[in-house]
């Protein structure tokens, strides 16, 4: 039977995700005795949800669950969770400082300078996980970006586009609009670089539409708490001073949940069985770009998935109005 997962954006959410994936992965989310694992046969990710995914095919290996790729890979959940973990707002941007410098990451359009990210990348990819280009993943996987001029989305998939570089695919996958710079790469149709951005924008908030021909018998739909307004930050945003970056967030947080609902109805069209939709509900929202509270989304998610009541739910029967509305798309 062949399983898919389609992995969203989450920004600083990541580790929301993370604990999903693991529970999926070791047979836990059902809370079935001796569970079987859920192991994907391709997987498509957008935004730091790409980077969930390269990330579950260095695990995948590294535990040995893997009957294909290389044996010497080390990596593990243990590895990731203490990344996460450990991984603070200086180590994925920067401001500008003097004003010189600020002006010129403007320029190249963005508020703020993601060396740091590029660096965390290269140390964890390339050096932990031995991950060049894309052709490294052993299992099929998909990664979404979004070409800034023409708006077309680019799903660059790790079995026809295999020498692009892991670390460069996913700096534009994550490139979050305004705050973060563009990405340049070579993507289909183009004979040079073109700037890229988030993979997240648009219908790939969730990339379902990467897995439409990859005949899936299930299909997951992983992705963080859904925004709900009620619920109050787990603390003020670091970026709150930054008006222009506060609408933005807030902007991208009313569309991906509008987008959401599209999601879901695809993901029940390209399942030839069933489609899935794992998503937690937390006590806070979680503020997209502060990247310093991976312990405590950690341990909320580990709290709400080791509840016998949350597992991941049939989307055919948890969201039955959706999809009556959603017939004709």
């Amino acid at each position: 039977m062949k399983i898919g997962f389609a992995i969203s954006g989450a920004a600083s959410r990541i580790a929301q995700e993370m604990v999903l994936l693991k529970h999926l992965v070791l047979g836990r989310a059902f809370h079935e005795v001796g569970g079987k694992p859920i192991i994907p046969d391709v997987i498509a990710g957008s935004s730091s949800g790409a980077l969930n995914a390269v990330a579950l095919n260095a695990i995948l290996l590294g535990e040995g669950l893997l009957e294909m790729g290389r044996s010497d890979c080390k990596f593990n959940w243990e590895s990731y969770e203490e990344r996460l973990i450990g991984v603070g707002n200086h180590d994925v941007y920067v401001g500008g400082g003097v004003i010189p410098e600020a002006m010129k990451i403007v320029r190249q359009g963005a508020i703020f300078d993601t060396r740091p990210l590029r660096g965390l990348l290269e140390q964890m990819v390339n050096n932990q996980m031995k991950f060049h280009s894309l052709g490294d993943l052993p299992i099929k996987t998909y990664i979404s970006v979004v070409e800034r001029d023409t708006g077309r989305v680019h799903r660059l998939c790790s079995q026809t586009h295999e020498d692009l570089s892991i670390v460069d695919v996913l700096m534009a996958s994550t490139s979050i609009p305004v705050a973060f710079p563009p990405q340049h790469l070579i993507v289909p149709g183009s004979v040079k670089p073109v700037p890229c951005f988030d993979g997240g924008v648009g219908v790939d908030g969730i990339p379902v539409n990467a897995l439409r021909d990859e005949r899936c018998e299930d299909l997951y739909v992983i992705r963080p708490m859904a925004y709900d307004p009620q619920k109050p930050s787990n603390k003020i945003s670091p970026l709150a001073r930054f008006q222009i970056v506060s609408t933005a967030v807030r902007a991208s947080e009313y569309l991906r949940e509008s987008l959401f609902s599209f999601a879901l109805c695809r993901a029940v069209r390209y399942a030839g069985s069933t489609a899935y939709c794992y998503m937690p509900k937390l006590s806070y929202n979680y503020n997209l770009l502060d990247f310093a509270c991976g312990r405590e989304q950690i341990e909320e998610t580990l709290r709400w998935v080791e509840n016998p009541g949350n597992t991941p739910l049939r989307i055919q029967n948890a969201f039955p109005d959706l999809l009556d509305d959603l017939k004709p798309f």
